[in-house]
């Protein structure tokens, strides 16, 4: 009996394994389209890895509270991340402008909140009583190819989104940060490094420079 339970068990996750994987492709597939119709507003030619992921993930749930927002999630694999690290999918609102792609959203999470919307516009297309709310951002937008004028922007509507000591968290895929301190008036650290991930990868925090810079549990 034993020997027949342990080979249902090993069928199962391999059945799983195969679903992950059928349905890795089938995003890498989608995201790749998008890339075609529009690199330069993807960043990348294939979606974060489940090792990228997978650190912003803890970092996100890490010794917070309250509702999550999430910027340019892409085909959701950041926004999986964290629900697997603990935040209840109820807490998450997601802000993504492919529409493509907000659909692919919509149906992977359907308990979070997607809205189709660009960054630059973010505290008028939030719920009103959620700006200035939010204590943790993770954004996934590619910032450092945008024009100047337009990341300022994106930065500026997303600290009228935070808390007074809410986190942003950004990924990039230079070695320095992709966001300029002294002009939003906030303090970084970079506090993870993800080799594993193609390419290699790095996660910046930042926070209003009137606010004590926490560290990452």
């Amino acid at each position: 009996m034993a020997g027949g339970r342990g080979l249902r068990r090993s069928i199962i996750r391999m059945q799983e394994s195969k679903t992950a994987k059928r349905s890795r492709l089938a995003e890498h597939a989608l995201f790749l389209k998008q890339v075609i119709r529009n690199p330069r507003a993807m960043g990348s030619i294939v979606p974060s890895t489940r090792y990228l992921s997978r650190v912003i993930g803890r970092l996100a749930a890490t010794g917070l509270r309250g509702p999550v927002l999430e910027i340019g999630a892409g085909t959701g694999s950041v926004t999986r991340a964290m629900i697997h690290a603990g935040i209840a999918p109820e807490q998450l609102h997601i802000v993504e402008l492919n529409r493509g792609l907000c659909r692919h959203l919509q149906q992977q999470f359907p308990q979070a909140t997607v809205i189709t919307a660009d960054a630059t516009r973010l505290s008028a297309c939030l719920p009103p009583e959620m700006v200035g709310k939010y204590r943790m951002v993770v954004s996934g937008l590619p910032l450092v190819n945008m024009p100047r004028e337009v990341s300022e922007a994106i930065i500026d509507e997303i600290k009228t989104c935070m808390t007074a000591d809410g986190r942003l968290l950004q990924f990039t895929y230079l070695p320095f940060s992709p966001l300029s301190e002294s002009r939003h008036a906030l303090t970084a650290r970079r506090i993870a490094w993800v080799l594993r991930n193609v390419p290699p990868a790095t996660v910046w925090q930042y926070q209003n420079a009137g606010a004590a810079l926490e560290e990452p549990a």
